[in-house]
């Protein structure tokens, strides 16, 4: 299917009024009511205009269904808010089109979000919707994490979160994100309904890197007459990463620890 054809089948953008009414209701049938304030609702908006003109040329998301968007995109991105401390430094490895980053800084704008890919023409469309939402405290980086989290790597232990959703199986996540948190922070990673298979093969991996499992969240949204329920699995740094860690990529993936 041709970009021409894709942004055909994008739903028009929304009034005002109904949208603010769609997002309010995902948002309170997750628990998350309270994290809208007008200003974020304003914010949502925009980047729902924004997704649907430059985002649709980009295929940053293969979403189409507006209930969709506001369901598995924003309120999704912001189930993690709540497990957050305030003003902390939190990177999203493997952002994309900017999912959690973008809904996560309009959602808790006290803290200091960092969202990283691989890909510089998507770090380009987040860079410069953090731009037009106008939030502060955000940097969009172009990068590896395994590069950029390695032995004298400039992201190596300097968050006190690092959040990864719908990147790769957990026990490579692992290695690409706890290497970025810093001792005493966690690792929290926003998995799918295989999720607790594979934090039961990810003990070696937590061990090794120097984290421990901490807890695990579920999160629930409605869509429809479906109900998606995502477990949210926090991992807590324990001990500074061994120098050997991450390896590279193709290591990672085809014998993760």
């Amino acid at each position: 299917m041709s970009t021409e054809e894709k942004i055909r089948q994008l739903p028009p953008l929304p009034d005002r009024e109904s949208f603010f009414a769609s997002l309010r209701r995902s948002f309170d049938e997750a628990g998350l009511g309270e994290l809208l304030t007008q200003e974020a609702e304003e914010r949502f908006y925009i980047l729902l205009g924004y997704m649907l003109d430059e985002g649709s040329r980009l295929n940053v998301t293969a979403i189409r269904s507006l209930d969709e968007i506001i369901a598995k995109h924003f309120t999704d991105s912001a189930a993690v808010a709540p497990y957050l401390p305030q003003g902390c430094a939190v990177c999203d490895v493997g952002t994309g089109g900017g999912f959690p980053a973008l809904p996560l800084a309009i959602v808790r704008p006290d803290l200091r979000i960092t969202a990283l890919d691989s890909t510089a023409k998507k770090i380009a469309y987040v860079a410069e919707g953090a731009d037009r939402l106008g939030l502060d405290g955000f940097r969009a980086v172009s990068g590896r994490a395994e590069e950029l989290g390695g032995e004298g790597g400039e992201l190596r232990e300097g968050f006190d979160t690092v959040v990864s959703r719908a990147v790769a199986s957990l026990p490579v996540l692992c290695e690409l994100c706890l290497p970025l948190v810093r001792v005493g922070g966690s690792f929290i990673a926003m998995k799918g309904p295989s999720g607790r298979e594979e934090l039961a093969a990810s003990g070696s991996a937590i061990e090794k890197l120097g984290g421990a499992f901490s807890a695990e969240h579920e999160t629930i949204i409605r869509l429809g007459e479906e109900h998606l329920c995502h477990p949210l699995f926090v991992i807590e740094k324990c001990g500074h990463t061994p120098t050997q860690y991450p390896r590279q990529f193709s290591k990672i993936a085809k014998r993760p620890l």
